[in-house]
């Protein structure tokens, strides 16, 4: 759980560059997972995907960062490589007006690893 105050920090962070909304989502899922053949146990996992994203939106244009770095300090970071983001979309706009540019193919960024940017 992230605590109130660090939410309303990071989104605060977030939006500092421009955007019209941002939002955070945290994941911390504990999973179970057991295969049986005819009736033996051949595989048992444990899994805990942990960590959070940041959404911002300017407009039609979104960037999403994901981060397992769930830190106060691991989330401000990733909210100012969002916020980033969303700036160089702004200046590339206004140096290329009649350019069209999608968000979601530049990608996203992870300190740990890339994952898709999921639908808005």
């Amino acid at each position: 759980m992230i605590a109130k105050q660090i939410c309303e920090q990071v989104l605060s962070r977030a939006l500092a560059c421009g955007g019209t909304f941002a939002e955070l989502f945290y994941e911390d899922t504990k999973t179970f997972g057991m295969t049986l053949r005819s009736g033996r146990i051949e595989n048992a996992a444990v899994s805990r995907p942990r960590g959070a994203g940041i959404r911002i939106y300017d407009g039609l244009r979104s960037i999403y960062v994901y981060t397992c770095d769930v830190t106060p300090a691991g989330l401000l970071r990733a909210a100012e490589r969002a916020a980033a983001r969303i700036r160089s979309f702004r200046t590339s706009r206004r140096r290329n007006p009649g350019t069209t540019e999608n968000p979601e193919a530049a990608g996203t960024w992870s300190p740990c690893h890339s994952r898709p940017s999921p639908p808005p």
